[in-house]
């Protein structure tokens, strides 16, 4: 694991209110480089091969704005603006990414408001340990009126990140500008 990272429990979710329920927080990265950027631990030709085998085997991954609820006896109440995600991730895509080094499955989601994440690194992230059975989550984003993006991929045991899929943007509004 790269310096400056650390190891998170599982993420559960509540089905009944769609709410994350951590064990611990997610991992905040904002204002620095991302540390699991492609770099020379990792070979371009993994990264094209892993690319090139998620794109050709359907894998999806889309991002768009929760809506909260209505309160809810017990119901966890959060003023964070959050996101939902979903995805398909095939079998052949992860063992392609674990062939060349993938190790631990994670969600992304980068703040790219007014950027092209191709060519520019996102203003901020944050990171969520997945399992292999997981097919969605709902996650908190540092601000509402953002443009946000979701990935999914494998860190290698060194921290870099084997990306699989990655959404296109979704915008996620001010909690308060949400009608109930």
């Amino acid at each position: 694991m790269a310096s400056g990272t650390i190891a998170l429990g599982p993420v559960s979710l509540n089905p009944m209110a769609m709410t994350p329920l951590l064990s611990h927080p997610p991992i905040h990265y904002a204002g620095q480089a991302d540390p699991g950027q492609h770099s020379s631990n990792v070979r371009a030709g993994s990264l094209d091969a892993v690319a090139g085998e998620a794109a050709a085997n359907g894998c999806r991954l889309v991002i768009m704005p929760k809506v909260p609820k209505r309160a809810v006896l017990g119901a966890p109440h959060t003023d964070e603006p959050r996101a939902y995600v979903y995805w398909d991730l095939p079998m052949t895509a992860r063992q392609t990414a674990q062939a060349h080094g993938g190790q631990h499955l994670v969600l992304r989601v980068y703040d790219a408001t007014n950027i092209d994440l191709d060519h520019q690194a996102a203003h901020s992230f944050r990171q969520y340990p997945i399992s292999h059975d997981d097919r969605d989550r709902v996650v908190s984003v540092p601000q509402g009126d953002r443009d946000y993006v979701a990935e999914i991929g494998y860190l290698t045991n060194e921290g870099r990140m084997l990306p699989l899929v990655r959404s296109t943007y979704a915008h996620v509004p001010m909690r308060d500008s949400v009608s109930l």
